[in-house]
């Protein structure tokens, strides 16, 4: 059993699939259990982690199918075999369009590169500066305010840094560039309303999701409210792509127009409603949770605490505030008073609650097995070393 056990964990087998095959195979799968079975510890630490990135994948999967099964159902998109509505790239065309919005809101996770912020701070400034305003410009004004706000105030929202090449001076390039630099499995959908590069993206073999043109539920006849105008795609002009070839029926301007206001007075009601704090005190550090936001106070000169995110670690400070989007997991390291060992505790946050796995390591070499960032394991070797 313990050989099959290995493949299947190690083929990429979620636990509900093993159990498919062996009845009594844990729904919590411990160090120990793996052990029991014949694994030495080292090999069987591994494994217990493969399995949970096994089964958060296949979670993945299941929420990116129920999203486009949900897209199909609503009509007015055309998407890639493959996207994902939870996990997404945000175009500024897309903020701006009320389908879009609807998969924003949804998504558990929004990407927005540094490039489409200062676009949207761009279109932001060319509209509020246009004398003769029209509805839509009106409503757009009002859906940036509203989404900078949001973007500030909700960890779903994950600004980075793009690093464009030099001279690459279009926004829809540097989307792209920023996508095909990302491996596969950490690659985010592109959500968009341009036609020209949901199709590049289809070419480069990036998931999408592309927002077709609105109507409304009674298919009345579409009507025009501008001409098509040709401009320069350069990143400052942006402005003209969001209205060139426009068809909107009045209803729907009225719809656009009214809709930001609403999202604002939501926003005051957001405000009023206080999360509900969690807390943990591990080793004298103190954890609280509050809304989307995890705190960390306190000092033990035998700890040291880390945010992972990736191969990136960085030291939490006595006094540290952050969005829990905006890490991967806690790394705890405790050296014992009274033994030669090390603690290593990985905190993860699930459905706003503590979730903590604890290690002991006795030897050097047992460090290099949890995969950690180089910082944190030349710290557990300094501490073991003391």
């Amino acid at each position: 059993m313990k050989e099959i056990i290995e493949r299947l964990i190690r083929t990429g087998k979620t636990t509900a699939e093993i159990q498919s095959e062996i009845i009594e195979f844990p729904d919590d799968v411990t160090t120990e259990y793996l052990q029991k079975i014949g694994f030495e510890e080292t090999q069987a630490i591994k494994l217990k982690w493969k399995l949970r990135q096994n089964d958060r994948i296949r979670e993945n999967e299941i929420r990116a199918e129920k999203g486009r099964r949900e897209l199909s159902k609503e009509g007015g998109y055309k998407f890639s075999a493959n996207a994902n509505p939870d996990y997404i790239l945000m175009d500024t065309c897309a903020m701006l369009k009320k389908e879009g919005r609807v998969i924003i809101s949804k998504s558990s996770k929004v990407v927005v590169i540094e490039s489409v912020l200062r676009e949207i701070e761009k279109i932001l400034m060319e509209t509020e500066r246009k004398k003769k305003k029209s509805p839509i410009d009106y409503a757009n004004i009002s859906t940036i305010k509203s989404f900078k706000g949001k973007m500030v105030r909700k960890a779903k929202f994950k600004p980075v840094l793009d690093s464009p090449k030099a001279n690459m001076n279009y926004c829809d390039d540097k989307i792209l560039y920023y996508l095909e630099n990302l491996s596969p499995e950490k690659r985010p959908t592109l959500l968009t309303a341009d036609a020209n590069l949901a199709s590049r993206a289809e070419a480069y073999g990036f998931d999408f999701i592309f927002i077709k043109k609105s109507t409304n539920n009674k298919k009345a006849e579409v009507v025009e409210t501008g001409e098509t105008q040709k401009v320069e795609e350069t990143e400052s002009e942006k402005v003209p792509q969001l209205i060139e070839n426009i068809e909107l029926q009045e209803e729907e301007q009225l719809i656009e127009a009214t809709e930001p206001m609403e999202e604002v007075m939501t926003t005051e009601n957001e405000k009023k409603e206080k999360p509900k704090a969690v807390k943990n005190v591990l080793n004298g550090i103190r954890f609280m949770i509050t809304g989307e936001q995890i705190t960390v106070t306190g000092f033990n000169k035998k700890a040291r605490t880390y945010f992972i995110t990736g191969k990136r670690a960085k030291l939490a400070r006595r006094n540290e505030t952050k969005q829990i989007e905006s890490f991967d997991f806690i790394i705890m390291l405790i050296r014992q008073k009274n033994n030669r060992e090390i603690r290593i505790r990985r905190i993860s946050i699930v459905n706003n609650q503590f979730d903590v796995e604890e290690e002991i390591i006795k030897f050097i070499n047992e460090i290099y097995q949890f995969d950690l960032p180089q910082e944190v394991e030349e710290e557990a070797r300094e501490l073991l070393l003391e």
